[in-house]
């Protein structure tokens, strides 16, 4: 059995811009300090999949007890977001970014 269905999963919020010459993405990770931990992979010329995981760490309390959660909002676990665009796009002048928790891509248009 996979382990996948217990993991905890999210889907980001993203804002897609269109300029004459490419689309812009602009998604939500917060607490995403790597962008190695980002996974961007096209699987043709007009769709895109981000995907990766965010992982907290809880406080451990002075006597080494479980702290007591009294309010869990925020995001963890694995996420994945497939956007698929009207166009051919320029696979290979993609350019991405991380800073302060968000991604932001340039898509240029074929």
């Amino acid at each position: 059995p996979s382990h996948s269905s217990s993991s905890p999963s999210f889907a980001p919020n993203f804002d897609i811009h269109e300029t004459p010459s490419a689309y812009i993405l602009e998604g939500e990770l917060p607490g995403l300090a790597d962008k190695k931990a980002v996974n961007i992979e096209f699987t043709d010329g007009q769709t895109v999949v981000i995907a990766g995981r965010i992982e907290r760490d809880m406080p451990s309390s002075s006597n080494n007890k479980e702290p007591k959660v009294w309010v869990s909002e925020r995001s963890v676990g694995s996420f994945r977001r497939v956007f698929q665009f009207p166009m051919q796009v320029d696979m290979d002048g993609v350019k991405a970014g991380l800073e302060n928790g968000i991604l932001s891509m340039v898509v240029p248009k074929k």
